[in-house]
């Protein structure tokens, strides 16, 4: 065997370069909302080449991620909230003097 044999790194090559995963974190949900309509006009577009194909249908699957991570934290934050409404809800109020109301 030769150790000239190159063997396939664990990372895949990605065209995302570490400024446009910054781009990604700050991104405003409307704004990658508003994105991935643009892209999807462009790519029901007849005239769109197999490199920007490629390179929209990427851009796509980084925003649709930073939405699905976005709604996951939402919904976290939602049921949070909802069950600490209810332990207040099953709490009974106290007056002052330490009795229920």
């Amino acid at each position: 065997m030769s150790d000239d044999i190159e063997t396939p790194s664990d990372e895949t090559p990605s065209d995302e370069t570490p400024s446009d995963q910054v781009e990604i974190v700050e991104l405003d949900d409307a704004v990658a909302i508003g994105e991935l309509e643009d892209i999807l006009t462009r790519l029901e577009s007849t005239n769109v080449d197999v490199d920007e194909l490629t390179q929209q249908v990427r851009r796509a699957a980084v925003l649709i991620g930073h939405c699905r991570s976005r709604l996951h934290i939402v919904e976290r934050d939602v049921h949070t909230v909802l069950n600490e409404l209810g332990r207040l809800a099953a709490d009974p109020v106290r007056s002052p003097d330490g009795e229920a109301t």
